[in-house]
C-alpha cells in the first residue's frame, strides 16, 4: 500500500557515508553496501549494514585498508544467506585500482576477499551475480588487459574464493560494462 513502515540512518564516524545496493533476504533482512569516510577526496572504506525487517540494527561490517576503498560496487545473496559485494580498491591489489570481491555469511563474518586487476585502473561501480552453486559473477572495467582503452571483463570465483575464469571485451577505443 505504501505506507512507510521503518526509516533509519546508517553510516560511521565518517562524513561521507553513501549507499550503492541493496538486497533482501528469504526472510526479509536487508543489507545494504556502500562506502563511508572522512570526504569526498579522504581515505575511503567500504560499509555493509544489515537491518532485521523490524529496522533494527544486527550488524555494520566495514572493509578497508590505508587507502581508498570504494563502495559504489553491487550487492548479491546466495539461497544460504552469504552476501557477495563487488567494489573496487586502491589499498591491495596490483595497480591504481583493482575489483575487489567479497563474501560475508550472513552473520557479517568475512568468508573471503579477493582483488582482480594489473597496474592501470580496473573499477566496479554494480555488477555482481551469484548463481545456485555459490559461484560469483563480477563485472568491471580495466585498461590493465585488453584491446585498448577500457575494456568491459567478467570474472568468475567458484565458492571458496578461487578465480575460474576472466575475459575482457572490447575494441580499439573506451567499452565500459
Amino acid at each position: 500500500s505504501g505506507t512507510l513502515q521503518w526509516s533509519r540512518k546508517f553510516g560511521c564516524d565518517g562524513t561521507h557515508d553513501t549507499s550503492h545496493g541493496i538486497v533482501v533476504d528469504s526472510s526479509g533482512n536487508s543489507y545494504i553496501v556502500g562506502g563511508t569516510g572522512s570526504g569526498p577526496f579522504a581515505s575511503s572504506d567500504i560499509l555493509i549494514v544489515k537491518y532485521n525487517t523490524s529496522g533494527t540494527l544486527q550488524w555494520k561490517q566495514v572493509l578497508g585498508g590505508t587507502d581508498h576503498d570504494i563502495g559504489q560496487g553491487g550487492i548479491a545473496i546466495d539461497s544460504s544467506g552469504n552476501l557477495y559485494i563487488g567494489n573496487y580498491t586502491k589499498s591491495s591489489g596490483s595497480g591504481n585500482y583493482d575489483l575487489h570481491t567479497a563474501k560475508l555469511n550472513s552473520s557479517g563474518t568475512v568468508q573471503w576477499k579477493r582483488t582482480l586487476g594489473g597496474t592501470g585502473l580496473d573499477f566496479n561501480e554494480a555488477g555482481i551475480a551469484v548463481d545456485s552453486s555459490g559461484n560469483a559473477y563480477i563485472t568491471g572495467n580495466t585498461n590493465s588487459t585488453g584491446a585498448g582503452g577500457y575494456d568491459a571483463v567478467i570474472a568468475k570465483y567458484n565458492s571458496s574464493g578461487t578465480l575460474q575464469w576472466q575475459r575482457t571485451l572490447g575494441g580499439g577505443n573506451n567499452d565500459y560494462s
